[in-house]
C-alpha cells in the first residue's frame, strides 16, 4: 500500500471517523491508524470499541463517542470531546451512511427520504461544521468524505442518489473554500 502521510510531516495527527465502527469506515480507521494517527469513532454502533482495540493494538491512541450524525449538539459535542481529549484535531473522514430503502420513487416515502438525507447529507454538513473551525485554528486539516457513484441517478435508491449527489455539491463547495488556510476537503 502507498504512504497515507495525508502531505503531513510525520507528526501525530488525529483523526475523526464517522461512521468508523464497520465497513470502510473501519477499514479507514485501520489504515489511518496503520500510519501513525490517533482516531475517534464516531458512530452509534456498539462495534465501536472493537475497533478502538484494534486501533490501539497498532499502537495508536483511540476513542469511541457515541454519536448520531443526525444531532447537530451531538456532532458538536463529539468534536470538543475530541480536541479536549486528544488537543487537537487534524482529519475528518465522513463514512457514516445508509442505503435506505431499496425500491421504485413511488415506492419512497417523505420519511424514508428524509432518513436517508438527514444521515447520508445533514451528517456531512454538521460533522464539516463542527470539525473546520479546529482545523483553520491549527492551521492543517484533511477531510475526506466517502460518496457514491449513486450520485449521478439510482433508479431503485433514489434517496441514496439525491444524498450522494448532494453530498458531491457540498464537498465541492468546501473544497473552494480553504486551501490557502492549508485546509483541504474532498470526496471519493
Amino acid at each position: 500500500m502507498p504512504n497515507l502521510r495525508f502531505a503531513a510531516p510525520k507528526e501525530r495527527r488525529v483523526a475523526i471517523i464517522t461512521g468508523g465502527a464497520r465497513g470502510i469506515g473501519r477499514a479507514s480507521a485501520l489504515r489511518i491508524a496503520e500510519e501513525g494517527r490517533d482516531i475517534v469513532i464516531a458512530d452509534l454502533l456498539d462495534k465501536g470499541p472493537d475497533v478502538v482495540q484494534e486501533i490501539e493494538a497498532l499502537g495508536q491512541k483511540a476513542l469511541f463517542i457515541k454519536t448520531d450524525v443526525t444531532d447537530e449538539a451531538a456532532v458538536q459535542a463529539m468534536v470538543t470531546q475530541t480536541v479536549e481529549h486528544f488537543g487537537r484535531l487534524d482529519i475528518l473522514v465522513c463514512c457514516a451512511g445508509i442505503l435506505g430503502k431499496e425500491a421504485p420513487f413511488l415506492e419512497q416515502s417523505v420519511a424514508q427520504f428524509e432518513k436517508v438525507l438527514r444521515i447520508n447529507l445533514f451528517g456531512v454538513y454538521h460533522a464539516h461544521q463542527a470539525a473546520i473551525p479546529h482545523m483553520l485554528k491549527g492551521g492543517w486539516g484533511r477531510c475526506v468524505t466517502i460518496t457514491s457513484g449513486a450520485r449521478f441517478g439510482a433508479t431503485n435508491q433514489v434517496p441514496y442518489g439525491v444524498s450522494k449527489g448532494a453530498v458531491w455539491s457540498l464537498v465541492a463547495a468546501l473544497g473552494n473554500a480553504y486551501p490557502k488556510e492549508n485546509v483541504f476537503i474532498n470526496g471519493t
